[in-house]
């Protein structure tokens, strides 16, 4: 417990939350790049995400520009972007400095754009959100009001994403009876046998789950309130993405948000 309390109390120095924020950050990008790695035989010709459909999203660009996007989607170009991105995170535990997260946001947005806008939902939302704030809070570390700003930003960005999340559900009658948490478990491609979570999540188990998540995500403005519900909430949050990424295989969600934890620990001890 300790630890635990030295480390939050780290926490309210906003160069001490930075560098968090920047960690936590690399290791989510160089986790990101390995997985567009991995997924280049999908960006290929032969594959279901073949430029030359995708292209067509183009079409009213100018053609200078449309040049310009052939180089760089192709697989070839791809390939060396991952690359790029990997070494520029793993290189952001290493050594802060502002061209790392420079490098890892627009090697993210080119992917993002290459997988039609999103390659797995928020998580590379919040991802481009951070990196843009590291840069700037990295590019002006000396100046304390950009560096304050820039948490700030990304901690504010972060509740906002969870509250709007719950207030959908929230409206939503399948999501306050459990349906559509049923559904999504028993579409998942990952994780245990769908039909034995269904079984679990029946009748009133089912509600109380979902009322679960939904209580959880219209909470996160109450971590401005108190460091320590800040710190109870981000515990939650480490196990809500956590199941997440092992039901469902929003993996990334995982790092992406886990990114945001110290900034918004940071801004309950400064507003407190």
């Amino acid at each position: 417990m300790s630890g635990i309390a030295a480390a939050v109390d780290a926490l309210k120095s906003p160069l001490v939350a930075l560098r968090a924020v920047e960690v936590l950050c690399g290791i989510s990008v160089a986790l990101q790049a390995m997985e567009n790695l991995a997924n280049l035989p999908a960006l290929r010709e032969t594959g279901t995400w073949r430029w030359s459909v995708l292209s067509q999203d183009f079409a009213r660009l100018p053609r200078p520009m449309l040049r310009l996007l052939e180089r760089v989607m192709s697989c070839r170009a791809l390939l060396g972007l991952s690359l790029i991105q990997l070494s520029c995170a793993l290189a952001m535990l290493a050594a802060p400095r502002w061209w790392w997260p420079v490098a890892c946001f627009n090697t993210s947005l080119i992917f993002a754009l290459r997988w039609r806008g999103s390659v797995n939902g928020g998580s590379d939302s919040i991802t481009l959100i951070t990196l843009a704030c590291l840069t700037l809070g990295r590019g002006f570390v000396q100046d304390g009001p950009v560096v304050l700003g820039a948490l700030l930003y990304v901690a504010l960005q972060a509740i906002a994403s969870y509250l709007i999340a719950g207030v959908v559900k929230f409206r939503s009658s399948h999501w306050r009876d459990g349906r559509a948490l049923r559904r999504f478990i028993e579409g998942a491609a990952v994780g245990p046998p769908p039909e034995v979570l269904a079984r679990l999540l029946r009748g009133r188990l089912s509600r109380a789950a979902s009322f679960g998540v939904i209580s959880f995500e219209l909470s996160a403005p109450f971590t401005l309130i108190s460091p320590h519900f800040a710190l109870v909430f981000v515990s939650a949050g480490l196990m809500f993405h956590g199941l997440n990424a092992y039901l469902l295989g929003l993996h990334r969600f995982f790092l992406a948000w886990l990114a945001t934890y110290p900034a918004i620990m940071f801004a309950a001890a400064l507003l407190l």
